[in-house]
């Protein structure tokens, strides 16, 4: 038996070919018989006509069977099938395939759990699919046709089935004909844009369903949303995606029911489908209605959109709020009229204790601790926003310090506290505060900085307060006139005045201003005296540093005029510096020639340095005597060794008597030379007229001595 089934269906298979428009009989003039189980086993194999067979609630498990023993003779004339309430548990590609002319299946309520891709592929003139009330799962892509096949189909119905999700291709541009889907009582956890993925054909003049149509010449929106339906209620959908990233106007026009659901986010739920204006939101033709939706700050862009658009009136009913509880069973319409009740509540950097509430209505972050009642200082801390309001009133705060988000403040509220003091600096961070309460608190004076805010009186509450006139709080005088605000009081030696009424003159302000001029005077006169003193005693290195950072030497003695009737020629120098030197010490001449050198090139000092431009054969003492007298100083480096010391010590004598001073640079410590006896080098290490060479002024000091013979 199982052979002789499936050589029927090779030969079904063979004899199959894609129907036309005119075979599959789209019009609905047609003469249709009904037909019952007892009718089938009538030999209707001559018989000419159409049949809606309907052998629902009949016990059949097999469809199979019931094709080889009931329907083969009357196959290729079956416009609607009707089984319904039986027990089938498959559907398989082979039993449609058999049908050529099927408009319409129905399988609801029987055990079907999944359903092939392609069981429907061959079911070419199939109009209404009802696969409700079964046990199916998942909606495969490719169960109505492939990517852009133009099919026949104007119902699917699978609702009532544990379906989770759907195929991202299901519904695609070739359902051109597809008007009533029914997805509803399922198990779906989110709405992507599957209606919005199919295109609509004008049937208006149009015979038959045909299949050879260009679908990419069908426009979006071409028909009217009467009638089209698009079923998701009773799901469990809490968000949407838009996986096609399809943009609002680019659709079929679906009245898509998203009613009974679990959505909470609507602000979400938009943006997701690309929709930024209310006409995008008109056109997505979206039923919300009975979702928990949770009514908050982000709502508030849409409906303030929504309120100043045409759809204001039509979207009243849009939707209506299931929390937070105050605007349980609100319509969409109270969020339009009432946006300052859309706020958020931020946790994070909230201090503890403290209410902070997202307002946009406001555009501004309230920060409310007045309930927390033991604050001793203001908060270290708050969530980052551009304008935030701060009550911190009924605390026990008793100095207002500065604070990181101060610049952002616009409103402040420290009324019924301890204060007792201000950071002068706040106020000056608070560049946006337009309400300050400072009010029944422990003040006797408010910072000047309180001045540069240029709030208006009214808008700075400071009563209740111990304000004390003093010649301090005088400035409180002019920043009445000039905000035009209430006088305010204050107590001048326990007696309460009106703050306008003091003046410089009856609070002796001038003479505490004298007092304080003398004082500064006398201070200033001991700085310039202890500062003169300090440079007198070390002038030396005063006029190191002056000469070095400014080129003056101011404790230099004038140069004495010479007298007319004297003629002494000038001398010529062609060198500026002499260097005498150890030449048997190589530490002193690597020292010289990498350092000492290229400074006094830098000094802009032209040199003679024995060792680099003696002439060989002259005579040592005439070379050293003609290149002294030629040199307008004589730098001796002078250090501990015994090699070469005598001539040193020569040379060093030498250039005492041409130039009459030298310039002497001790290479190492100075207690190495305490026992020369040998005068005048004696006079000079006792006098300290040297040079060290590792002391840190070494070079400014070096400068110095040779810029005095210029």
């Amino acid at each position: 038996m199982d052979r002789i089934y499936v050589l029927l269906l090779t030969w079904f298979s063979m004899t199959f070919h894609t129907v036309s428009s005119d075979e599959c009989l789209c019009g609905d003039n047609l003469v249709v018989v009904k037909l019952y189980r007892h009718d089938l086993s009538l030999n209707l194999s001559d018989v000419d006509e159409f049949y809606d067979v309907d052998v629902s609630n009949d016990s059949i498990t097999d469809l199979q069977n019931l094709l080889l023993s009931s329907l083969t003779s009357i196959r290729h004339r079956i416009l609607h099938l009707d089984l319904s309430y039986n027990d089938i548990q498959q559907v398989q590609r082979s039993f449609f395939t058999a049908l050529p002319k099927l408009r319409s299946i129905v399988l609801s309520a029987n055990n079907i759990s999944a359903v092939d891709k392609d069981v429907f592929m061959d079911a070419r003139c199939l109009q209404t699919i009802d696969i409700s009330r079964n046990n199916i799962e998942q909606l495969p892509t490719g169960l109505l046709g492939k990517q852009g096949e133009v099919m026949r189909i104007k119902k699917f119905d699978a609702s009532h089935n544990q379906i989770r999700s759907i195929g991202s291709e299901l519904f695609h541009k070739g359902l051109i004909y597809l008007k009533n889907v029914d997805i509803s009582y399922n198990n779906m956890e989110y709405f992507d844009s599957w209606p919005y993925k199919t295109k609509s054909i004008d049937q208006n003049g149009l015979s038959g369903c045909p299949i050879d149509v260009d679908v990419s010449s069908l426009r979006y929106n071409s028909i009217s949303a009467v009638g089209y339906t698009f079923n998701l209620s009773h799901n469990n959908i809490s968000y949407f995606k838009n996986d096609a990233e399809l943009k609002p106007g680019q659709q079929k026009n679906f009245i898509v029911d998203l009613t009974f659901n679990n959505l909470k986010d609507f602000a979400g739920c938009v943006k997701a489908l690309n929709a930024e204006t209310p006409s995008d939101i008109a056109v997505l033709h979206l039923e919300l209605n009975n979702n928990p939706w949770f009514c908050d700050c982000s709502v508030y862009d849409v409906a303030r959109k929504v309120s100043n658009s045409v759809y204001m009136e039509q979207a009243r009913t849009y939707l209506y709020c299931h929390d937070p509880p105050d605007l349980q069973n609100k319509s969409f319409g109270y969020l339009m009229e009432n946006t300052d009740k859309l706020i958020c509540n931020v946790s994070d950097d909230c201090p503890a204790g403290c209410l902070c509430q997202e307002r946009p209505s406001e555009s501004l972050l309230a920060v409310d601790c007045s309930m927390v009642k033991t604050l001793t200082e203001l908060p270290y801390r708050l969530p980052k926003y551009p304008r935030i309001s701060l009550n911190v009133s009924g605390n026990q705060i008793q100095i207002i310090a500065a604070r990181r988000y101060a610049h952002a403040l616009i409103r402040l509220d420290v009324s019924g506290n301890k204060l007792i003091n201000i950071h002068p600096k706040f106020f000056d961070e608070t560049k946006m505060l337009t309400f300050v309460d400072l009010s029944n608190n422990s003040l006797t004076s408010l910072p000047i900085t309180l001045r540069n805010l240029r709030i208006p009186l009214s808008d700075v509450r400071v009563g209740n307060n111990s304000l004390i006139c003093s010649c301090d709080t005088l400035w409180m005088n002019e920043w009445l006139k000039e905000t035009n605000g209430t006088n305010l009081t204050c107590t001048v030696d326990g007696n309460v005045q009106n703050m306008d009424s003091v003046t410089y003159n009856s609070l002796t302000c001038y003479r505490d201003i004298l007092l304080i001029a003398c004082f500064v005077s006398v201070g200033l006169l001991c700085v310039v005296i202890i500062s003169v003193a300090v440079v007198y005693k070390y002038r030396y290195e005063t006029s190191v540093l002056l000469y070095h950072t400014f080129g003056v030497r101011p404790f230099d003695k004038p140069k004495q005029e010479q007298s007319m009737d004297v003629e002494e020629e000038a001398p010529v120098f062609t060198n500026d510096v002499y260097i005498s030197s150890n030449r048997q010490n190589p530490k002193i001449i690597g020292w010289v020639t990498k350092k000492l050198l290229p400074k006094l090139e830098n000094f802009n000092k032209t040199c003679y340095y024995p060792p680099k431009d003696d002439i060989p054969g002259d005579s040592i003492a005439d070379v050293i005597t003609s290149a002294m007298e030629s040199s307008r100083n004589i730098l001796v480096i002078l250090d501990d060794s015994k090699l070469d010391k005598d001539w040193c010590m020569e040379e060093f004598y030498m250039g005492h008597n041409i130039a009459g001073k030298v310039i002497l640079v001790l290479f190492d410590s100075p207690t190495k030379f305490e026992d020369i006896e040998t005068e005048p080098i004696k006079t000079y290490i006792n006098r300290q007229d040297y040079i060290q060479m590792n002391h840190k002024l070494f070079w400014p000091k070096l400068e110095y001595e040779l810029s005095k013979g210029n």
